[in-house]
C-alpha cells in the first residue's frame, strides 16, 4: 500500500511541475497523427522567444511540399502562445495568435493541445531532435517564409 502511494504521489508531482519557455528551447519533431496524408515537422524554440517551424507534407500523388512558419511564444502556467511574424501558407496568417496547452513534458518528448482560436482535433506529440541546431531551421523558415 505504501508503494501505491508513493507512486501515485510521484506521479502527481511530475504532472503538476510548470513548464518554462527555457525548457523548450532547441529543435523538436512533431509526429505525424496518422489525419490526412503524411506531414511531420521540425520546430525550433530559441531563447530570444522565436519558434521556427518547417512543415512537410506528401500529397496522395507522393508529392512533397513545406510550409515556413516564423512566431514568437511565450509559455506560462504550462499554456504556449504563440502569435505567427511570417507564414508561407495561406491557411496560417500573419498576426494570428494560436494558443496550446502543454499536457506533459520531459527532456525527450512533450505533448500538447490546442484550445485557441480552434480546438485540436488531435494531441501533438513532440520528440527533442538532439542533432540539429535551432539557428539551422531558423535561418531556412526565414528565407523561405
Amino acid at each position: 500500500m505504501r508503494l501505491f502511494v508513493l507512486t501515485i504521489s510521484l506521479f502527481l508531482c511530475s504532472c503538476s511541475s510548470e513548464v518554462e519557455n527555457k525548457d523548450l528551447v532547441g529543435t523538436w519533431e512533431l509526429l505525424y497523427d496518422g489525419q490526412g496524408d503524411f506531414w511531420f515537422s521540425h520546430v525550433a524554440f530559441t531563447a530570444s522567444g522565436e519558434k521556427c517551424t518547417i512543415s512537410y507534407s506528401f500529397d496522395k500523388n507522393k508529392e512533397l511540399s513545406a510550409s515556413y512558419y516564423l512566431s514568437t511564444y511565450n509559455l506560462e502556467n504550462n499554456e504556449l502562445t504563440v502569435k505567427v511574424v511570417q507564414s508561407s501558407s495561406p491557411y496560417v496568417n500573419v498576426g494570428e495568435e494560436i494558443k496550446d496547452k502543454i499536457l506533459n513534458f520531459n527532456q525527450n518528448t512533450f505533448a500538447m493541445k490546442m484550445y485557441y482560436p480552434i480546438v485540436g482535433s488531435s494531441v501533438d506529440r513532440f520528440i527533442k531532435l538532439e542533432d540539429i541546431k535551432a539557428s539551422s531551421i531558423c535561418s531556412v523558415v526565414k528565407n523561405n517564409s
